[in-house]
Parts: structure tokens; C-alpha cells; sequence
């Protein structure tokens, strides 16, 4: 049989690694609520409601949502505009304007087709949640240690908690906000 790197690659490729999805700030790349799928196949779409409420809940105020075709849904359109905020899904071939009830809906398309460049540019905020996912990727390169499933889900957490402390003692030296020591 031929060697080479077609004939090796199998789905073990990914063995200790996790799927993941999450929401993060674009200002300071801090993630505000993540969730990992037990299949690493599943839809991210279902996702969105828990995590954007999560969001919702560490915010005071969410301006703009920008997510990949995986996130387009008239519902999420109407969570994001629940929330406060502009939603900015990128949309796939063969949609419509057709409401179906989401106005949320069609003014993000609307606002696409006014104003296509604008729209762009606030849509390529989600590159920053990329950044965030290619970051967190590099500080771990290493698989999953655990093996029992509630430890898994610790050290994924942990990971995670990790990356958002890193980054916030970096924003604490670019920004310059002193830290008050004394206890109450």
C-alpha cells in the first residue's frame, strides 16, 4: 500500500482534542461564554442562544454580533437584536429577504445591500474571535490529558480561564489600570 500522508490520515487525526464553540469581546479578546459539543460534527448554530445569553450577562451592553453561515438564522438575528446589539451573519448562497416574522432578518440584509462595504467591515470583526481561537491554540498545543470525561471537562474549562487571565494581565499593562491590593 502506498505510504504517505493521504494514506495515514484517519479520524484519529484529532485524538484529545475538543470541538468548541465561543463568544468573545473584539475590544480585548476575552471569552465570554464557551461550549463544547460532545459530537465534534454537531451544528454551531444551536449553540448561539446559551452562549449570546451568557454574553448578555457579563455585558452591560452588546453593540454589534458578527458570525460565519454556520450562526444564520432568523431566530439568532431576533436573539441578537433582543440583546441590544446588530447581528452580522454572513449569508449563504440562495437566501431570501422574506421575513418569515424576523425583522431583524431583513434589516441585516437590507443594510447589506445599501451599504455592502460598511456591512463588510463590521463583519470582519469576527476575525478577532479567530485570533482568539489561533491564540488559544498555540498556548495549548498539547492534547487533553485527562481521560474521565468530568476531568476533560475541567481541564478544558481551566484552559480557557487560563487564556482570559493572560489576557487580562496583559490589558492591565497596556491599559495601565492599577490594582488595588487592600482588602475592604
Amino acid at each position: 500500500m502506498k505510504k504517505n500522508w493521504e494514506s495515514e490520515s484517519n479520524d484519529d487525526d484529532h485524538e484529545g482534542y475538543d470541538y468548541m464553540v465561543g463568544m468573545a469581546g473584539t475590544t480585548y479578546g476575552i471569552y465570554s461564554a464557551v461550549a463544547f459539543p460532545k459530537n465534534p460534527n454537531a451544528h454551531e448554530s444551536p449553540f448561539f442562544e446559551p452562549l449570546l445569553q451568557r454574553t448578555a450577562a457579563h455585558y452591560s451592553s452588546i453593540d454589534l454580533v458578527s458570525g460565519d453561515s454556520a450562526f444564520l438564522a432568523r431566530d439568532n438575528c431576533d436573539l441578537v437584536i433582543e440583546a441590544g446589539g446588530i447581528p452580522r451573519f454572513y449569508p449563504k448562497k440562495g437566501i431570501t429577504l422574506k421575513r418569515k416574522g424576523s425583522w431583524g432578518w431583513t434589516d441585516m440584509l437590507m443594510n447589506l445591500i445599501e451599504n455592502p462595504q460598511g456591512w463588510l467591515r463590521d463583519y470582519h470583526q469576527r476575525s478577532n474571535i479567530e485570533t482568539t481561537y489561533s491564540t488559544l491554540k498555540r498556548d495549548f498545543q498539547t492534547p487533553l490529558r485527562k481521560k474521565i470525561k468530568k476531568r476533560r471537562e475541567v481541564e478544558k474549562h481551566a484552559r480557557i480561564c487560563d487564556y482570559n487571565l493572560k489576557r487580562l494581565c496583559y490589558i492591565r499593562r497596556l491599559e495601565k489600570i492599577p490594582i488595588n491590593w487592600k482588602a475592604n
